[in-house]
């Protein structure tokens, strides 16, 4: 919400957002609307409610006639499966 708030606040002029989201890192959590929403267990909540957050965002740069002037980079640290090796990406 804060993030949406920045975003309809600085929407006249040029704005950079930088936003790190917590998710889907230990210890895990899903809010309770997202408990029970994936078929991978409490992780797999996790990103469900990730990807629903973000597309809050990207839902707010359309609403607001942003999305067209607006670069957005989504990238993450969490390599692998949860659960899985590393391997190759090591």
């Amino acid at each position: 919400r804060e993030a949406q708030a920045f975003i309809r606040e600085h929407r006249g002029e040029p704005f950079f957002l930088y936003l790190a989201h917590p998710m889907p890192h230990e210890p895990m959590h899903a809010s309770e609307d997202f408990r029970g929403q994936s078929k991978a267990g409490l992780y797999g909540d996790a990103v469900e409610e990730l990807d629903w957050s973000v597309g809050q965002l990207l839902d707010t740069l359309q609403e607001l006639d942003l999305d067209e002037k607006t670069l957005v980079l989504f990238t993450s640290d969490n390599g692998p499966w949860w659960q899985g090796s590393p391997g190759l990406t090591r």
